[in-house]
């Protein structure tokens, strides 16, 4: 990785230092049984001359695609651009999918017996830039907009005959503020710091939308340093959406970062919240493993939850460094929870 001298404007005015990374990915996962696709990493930071390299976050650009045994296909990029010496974040994500799914209802209580086939097209850009107030905190303004086009429902089940909202598709077009305070050392694969971000978004007719609710989410993670490759890391999360949420919109557990294990629409209702905690130990420099445990539940309201109901999530992966000076792993996953399990590949660690 050399550095190049570049001149890209008044954001921009720095010197390169570049890489990228090329995968073959098979996984299997609740979502979409075996899959096997590619991604495409190029990273990059922009450093002043005369400042050290380690001041400047590093930036990415990731670009994946995969077919599954579901028939389903992704193709989907996403990157994330500290410029002018870390003071802006440019932050953001296109997305095509055609997607045939499972529905199970909604709440915390859905049984495998009310599974239901949907399937639907989505288009999607989402682009967020921050302003840093003042060192590590940054507000920001984000932009998200989906289109649902191509829904197709089976009759005479719940997403027919109900009064769900959104079986029919439609445009999600929504504006937020993100508030962050981010001292993680690593924006990749943190050792030590914190990551606290709030936002807070509204959907209506005014900015284009066929749907009107607002949603808020919280993110929190703080990361231990335990010795020079032992690193204890715990995440909290929670998703409160209020008004006519549609529930391709609503909050969900499970996933590849958050209750690994679960499908990641298997459980779905207005509001969510999990914390989980994960053990990271890199045995030597190329190879590492992790061990993690996570709880959570969607919900209704706070009546809702039940200790008997809540979700587990229990699980190990292997780390494969791509990067060492950069800290970029390929990150391998086994999740384990109620009566599901799942495997997950990235680069980026979960949280």
């Amino acid at each position: 990785m050399s550095p190049k001298n570049t001149n890209l404007g008044p954001f921009f005015k720095k010197q390169r230092k570049d890489g990228f990374i090329v995968l073959p990915l098979v996984y299997y996962s609740p979502d979409t049984r075996w899959a096997a696709g590619g991604m495409f990493a190029y990273h990059f930071k922009f450093v002043t001359p005369g400042k050290k390299d380690e001041q400047s976050r590093l930036s990415y650009i990731q670009l994946t695609s995969d077919y599954t045994q579901n028939k389903q296909v992704d193709l989907w990029g996403q990157w994330r651009i500290f410029m002018n010496d870390n003071r802006y974040i440019w932050i953001g994500e296109a997305r095509y999918r055609n997607y045939p799914d499972r529905f199970y209802g909604l709440g915390n209580t859905t049984t495998e017996a009310s599974e239901e086939r949907y399937s639907f097209d989505l288009l999607r850009f989402q682009s967020r830039v921050s302003r840093q107030l003042v060192k590590n905190v940054y507000l920001g303004v984000d932009y998200q907009l989906s289109r649902y086009y191509n829904l197709s429902i089976e009759e005479g089940k719940t997403l027919a005959n109900s009064e769900i909202t959104g079986t029919r598709g439609g445009i999600n077009s929504g504006l937020g503020l993100v508030f962050m305070i981010d001292t993680r050392d690593n924006v990749v694969s943190a050792s030590k710091g914190i990551f606290l971000e709030t936002s807070g978004f509204v959907y209506n007719g005014a900015i284009g939308s066929n749907f009107n609710y607002s949603n808020y989410n919280l993110t929190f993670n703080k990361y231990f340093a335990l010795g020079r490759r032992m690193v204890l890391a715990t995440n909290t999360v929670m998703n409160l959406n209020t008004g006519d949420t549609p529930f391709l919109e609503m909050a969900r557990a499970g996933g590849n970062s958050i209750l690994r294990g679960y499908a990641q629409y298997r459980f779905r209702d207005n509001n969510f919240i999990a914390s989980q905690i994960e053990y990271r130990y890199m045995i030597w420099r190329k190879f590492g493993f992790v061990a993690f445990a996570g709880l959570g539940d969607v919900f209704e309201s706070t009546d809702d939850i039940e200790s008997s109901q809540l979700k587990y999530s229990v699980g190990g992966g292997v780390r494969v460094a791509l990067d060492t000076k950069e800290k970029i792993n390929l990150r391998v996953d086994y999740g384990v929870g109620r009566g599901n399990t799942g495997v997950y590949v990235s680069v980026t660690e979960a949280f």
